[in-house]
């Protein structure tokens, strides 16, 4: 024991006694790890089955229509097998189409799910998803809904004597440990979306309190260190969903790989191609998390059919903050990048823009900012903006006010004006005020509604709104055990529905 350590010796000569005194970073350090739920035990499932159903009649003016959207599963320990259709009948003509057949299984011990059947690709930061029919294999965290994916904290701090320490995130308590003398770490501890505060008490057996702070930012784009999320898909590309049952086109296959090379670096791979002279494209995404700050995204990706190659670049920042919230995303894709999807589109697209600023002023309310534009190699750009404001007025009720405005072939402007009062646990009246004065119709339309939400349980809900352009729409719901019933009714220009 020597000074190299911060240790304090002292000799009392008369007592031939040693008092030594030692710094808390001089004892071994204790690790303590959060401890969360377990996860759920996995029970086999007996063979059983379900429907789900959608059933509607309309008639407005002189025409009628009919239809239904029906949805039929079985399911045991092989899995589930799902398969849904839709049925319309208008103007006397009955037609009905396929949507999806699905098989699924999931693997609960490698966090994981197979599909055969109908399905789509998974996009990856940068791609574009593709409905298709055949095999698709990857990762399913809801398969272990313990699980906590994003980066975990850590608290750590000395304890001179043993003491108990209480952790919370936001200030909300998540950990209490009991700790020894000297220096001590929490490690695994969840972290709630977007910028927040941690804070450490530690008391120890005298009841002395002392509160260590330190802020932390947690987003849902990034991984775990040494976690992966993968997904492999490859079948036959679906055609015109919706209207054929079984229209299926060229063989086409998609990987996308993600893993949290630390907490604040999440990189990604994808790769995608068709058959038959089809577009195939192959390219990297990243994202880095900037101290407190937020988190950076970026993607880079090389694409080519039959008429050429290109490219695509995009970059973006997040911030979400208690106070401020920021969002930035800009991509550019050259124009003879070609990827899975761009055969369906009518435009090929050039650049796209989307930025977002909100700010929270607390029971002032909070205001909302958004920007986003859209632009083409061959067609005209479309720009969109958006302002917002919302205040809580305790007992008075909601207020909003929002401004939009469009530029494209025709511009459109709007601002829209709404209060809405509660008036109990269910029901509330509200009134709004809508100008457009790029609208071909009435600039000014006023609003006023009250209606009455469904419960949980079996119950009934209504709505009746009334305008000044005398449009009415009215609706009555019934909640039962077995499903939902509603009747609407509503009159528009002149013409009544039902």
């Amino acid at each position: 024991i020597g000074a190299e350590i911060g240790a304090q010796v002292r000799f009392d000569e008369s007592r031939q006694s040693v008092v030594i005194q030692l710094p808390p970073d001089a004892f071994v350090g204790t690790r303590a790890g959060y401890s969360a739920a377990d996860a759920p035990r996995v029970t086999p499932a007996r063979p059983g089955g379900f429907v789900n159903y959608d059933v509607f009649l309309g008639h407005t003016g002189r025409e009628a229509e009919s239809g239904a959207i029906l949805e039929g599963g079985l399911f045991g320990k092989q899995g589930v097998l799902v398969n849904s259709v839709a049925f319309r009948r208008y103007s006397g003509e009955l037609s009905g189409v396929r949507l999806d057949t699905t098989w699924t299984v999931d693997f609960p011990d490698r966090l994981a799910t197979l599909r055969v059947g109908d399905w789509y690709t998974a996009p990856g930061s940068w791609g574009r998803s593709v409905r298709f029919g055949g095999l698709q294999y990857g990762t399913n965290f809801s398969t272990q809904p313990a699980l906590v994916t994003t980066p975990l904290l850590q608290a750590g701090g000395e304890a001179l004597v043993p003491s108990t320490v209480d952790v919370f995130i936001n200030g909300r308590p998540v950990s209490s440990e009991s700790v020894p003398p000297g220096p001590f770490t929490i490690e695994g501890l969840p972290a709630i979306s977007g910028a927040g505060q941690l804070q450490m008490v530690v008391t120890d057996a005298l009841g002395r309190q002392q509160v260590i702070s330190q802020p932390y930012y947690s987003s849902t784009s990034l991984l775990r260190a040494g976690l992966n999320e993968y997904s492999f898909e490859a079948g036959a590309v679906r055609r015109d969903y919706g209207q054929r049952s079984n229209a299926y086109g060229d063989l086409a296959a998609a990987a996308t790989f993600r893993r949290g090379i630390s907490d604040r670096f999440t990189a990604e791979v994808h790769a995608e191609g068709r058959s038959g002279g089809g577009p195939r494209a192959a390219g990297l995404g990243a994202a880095w998390q900037t101290g407190e700050l937020g988190v950076i995204t970026a993607s880079v990706a090389t694409g080519a059919d039959p008429d050429g190659s290109g490219w695509l670049g995009g970059l973006g920042f997040e911030r979400n903050g208690q106070r401020l919230t920021v969002f930035a995303r800009a991509q550019y894709a050259s124009e003879s990048f070609a990827q899975l999807g761009t055969d369906q589109l009518e435009e090929r697209p050039r650049q796209q823009l989307f930025t977002g600023l909100g700010l929270n002023f607390g029971r002032y309310g909070n205001l909302q900012f958004a920007y986003g534009q859209q632009g083409f190699w061959s067609a005209t750009s479309v720009e969109t903006l958006g302002l917002g404001y919302a205040v809580t007025l305790r007992s008075l009720g909601f207020f909003s006010l929002y401004a939009t405005h469009a530029t494209a072939e025709d511009r459109d402007t709007g601002l829209l004006f709404s209060w809405t009062l509660p008036l109990g646990d269910r029901r509330s009246a509200s009134t709004a005020m809508r100008y457009s004065p790029d609208s071909d119709q009435e600039h000014f339309e006023a609003i006023a509604s009250v209606q009455q939400n469904l419960a949980a349980g079996p119950s009934t809900g209504y709505a009746v709104e009334l305008s000044n352009s005398d449009d009415l729409r009215a609706n009555y719901s019934y909640q039962g055990r077995a499903g939902v019933a509603s009747a609407d009714y509503a009159r528009r220009d002149g013409t009544d529905g039902l």
